[in-house]
């Protein structure tokens, strides 16, 4: 079986709309969580904030903050639970992303607090207990699924490369061109 898994042009292609939707999602779930609640917000490549530059309720913070890592969970146990079912691994970019996005979140943490580091703080539990949580969560969705279907280091570091190269490309966009959707 592990023959027949090819790293090629559609497995690349499929990485990168993996690493797109998953980023896109997530922040657009800030951005809607933040309007839900009656801000006016924006919207860009790597972010959701209000446009006033502060939320109209102190706990709106802490809700828009939870809103993305929510969704992003929510996306791993899916992928979780479909790869469980069948094996398609050109399906594994949609659940190794969501590990990715929110360990690297936790990584940057300790330059500054990111989603669930900000509501772990607040929470008065420590700034990394939410994330190493979510973290090994998310890794063992991952580690289940390389583990059901014999996934060898090769797909593995692929998809590692072709994740960190879209998601950087996405980081240094929002950066250096100020992306904004709405």
């Amino acid at each position: 079986m592990g023959n027949e898994r090819r790293i090629n042009l559609k497995y690349f292609l499929i990485t990168a709309a993996a690493v797109f939707l998953s980023f896109e999602l997530h922040e657009f779930c800030h951005y809607l969580t933040g309007e839900y609640l009656g801000n006016r917000m924006a919207w860009t490549l790597n972010s959701g904030y209000p446009l006033s530059g502060s939320y109209l309720h102190p706990n709106d913070y802490m809700i828009v903050s939870a809103a993305g890592p929510a969704f992003t969970i929510i996306q791993g146990l899916a992928f979780y639970f479909i790869l469980r079912k069948k094996d398609n691994y050109y399906l594994y970019p949609f659940l190794f992303m969501p590990f990715f996005m929110r360990f690297s979140a936790m990584v940057i943490g300790f330059r500054h607090l990111n989603d669930e580091a900000r509501i772990s703080a607040d929470l008065g539990i420590g700034s990394f207990t939410l994330p190493l949580i979510v973290s090994f969560l998310l890794f063992y969705f991952v580690f289940s699924i390389s583990r059901q279907y014999h996934y060898r280091r090769r797909l593995q570091g692929f998809t590692f490369l072709f994740v960190l190269l879209f998601y950087s490309l996405i980081i240094l966009t929002d950066k250096y061109f100020h992306v904004r959707i709405l």
